[in-house]
């Protein structure tokens, strides 16, 4: 049997449905199912049966019953869950003899360098959500404050410029506060992935700014 045919062999084998089931994904009706590869509350993963194939219509992973065996136990190579298939399936292949083929390796190759660009975009949003919730929950802070002591004392009297920021800008970063504290790791990611990213970004501007007239005033 050729390196191929072993891969042919394992994906003709299985049932993509029963392999999700076996590594702890709950099925729902119609082969769908709620994505363990990103944060959701309505199920965006969907198992096709007759082809043997997985898409996520929410973070768009995808892929065969070998990938989805390798991505739900941290496998680093597909050949690893072809092993774990064999085994935990009851195949009864013969691997202990396979060499890694070029075609392979370049997958190998591309898979590690996916998950370093995977870690690095991790990294990047967490460094981001870190400084963001920091600089947007000062800011709230400061805009409560700026409401209180900069209101005008009767009808008629000039608005100093911070009441009136207070006044344009509280809503909104109330509303980035509560988010970014509070909400799901999917809400977070939406923010990040949206306009209110330039938002965020400019409260931390702004902050950087006030702080530095205070410091000198």
């Amino acid at each position: 049997m050729s390196n191929y045919d072993v891969f042919s062999e394992i994906k003709a084998r299985v049932d993509i449905r029963e392999v999700a089931a076996r590594y702890g994904v709950q099925l729902r009706r119609g082969g769908m199912a709620i994505c363990p590869f990103h944060n959701e509350r309505t199920p965006s993963l969907k198992l096709y049966k007759q082809t043997g194939t997985f898409y996520c219509f929410g973070c768009g992973t995808h892929g065969d019953a070998i990938t989805l065996c390798q991505k739900l136990n941290n496998l680093p190579n597909a050949l690893e869950a072809c092993k774990l298939l064999n085994s935990d399936f009851s195949l009864g292949l013969d691997l202990a003899q396979h060499r890694e083929t070029a075609a392979e390796r370049r997958a190998r190759t591309q898979a590690q360098a996916e998950r370093e660009l995977q870690k690095a975009a991790a990294k990047a949003f967490d460094d981001w959500l870190e400084r963001a919730t920091s600089a947007v929950t000062r800011y709230e802070s400061l805009l409560l404050s700026w409401r209180e002591r900069y209101k005008p004392e009767k009808m008629g009297d000039e608005l100093h410029p911070l009441f009136v920021e207070s006044l344009q800008r509280l809503a909104t970063v109330q509303f980035l506060a509560e988010t970014l504290e509070c909400g799901l790791l999917e809400e977070k990611g939406a923010v990040y992935r949206s306009f209110l990213r330039k938002e965020c970004e400019r409260v931390v501007v702004r902050i950087r700014d006030y702080e530095n007239v205070a410091r000198k005033s």
